[in-house]
């Protein structure tokens, strides 16, 4: 099974979900056909990104530079082929806000040792680069499951 649309979801959608969008989507092949977006579970709607996130993908030549903190909804949820969330936590949150997305929401790490992903707010920047690092290894090992390219 390859999905096609993945949502990442964090608390805030200013840090951890916006990063982890934005490294899967410069992993993932030109023309594999897959979309990715994020959402937050109690975020500050509008907000951009954290600064040390942007700056983090500006490391990595990409930008986050029109991100703006948006609320997870049922219809987010219905809308995605998979939900990639941070915490044991989020997965229950969601099931509360869509039962109908059981069975499509799963931890960011689910093929790793599915450990959560911590939040780095009012953390120093090394809580980033650990998360940064974190979210880098468990975004490469879903891309098994998500770039096959469109004609396949």
């Amino acid at each position: 099974m390859h999905f096609k649309t993945v949502l990442m979801v964090c608390v805030g959608n200013v840090c951890r979900s916006p990063l982890a969008e934005h490294l899967l989507r410069s992993k993932l092949s030109l023309g594999s056909g897959v979309t990715v977006a994020s959402a937050g579970l109690r975020p500050p709607i509008g907000s951009p990104v954290h600064p040390i996130v942007e700056e983090q993908l500006q490391s990595r030549g990409l930008t986050a530079a029109g991100h703006r903190a948006r609320q997870v909804n049922s219809e987010l949820l219905l809308q995605h082929d998979v939900v990639l969330v941070m915490e044991p936590a989020h997965i229950d949150m969601l099931h509360t806000i869509e039962p109908l997305a059981r069975g499509r929401i799963f931890l960011l790490d689910h093929w790793g040792e599915q450990q959560p992903i911590p939040d780095p707010v009012r953390q120093q920047r090394e809580a980033f680069d650990h998360v940064e690092q974190l979210i880098d290894q468990a975004t490469g090992a879903w891309l098994s499951y998500l770039d096959t390219p469109v004609n396949e």
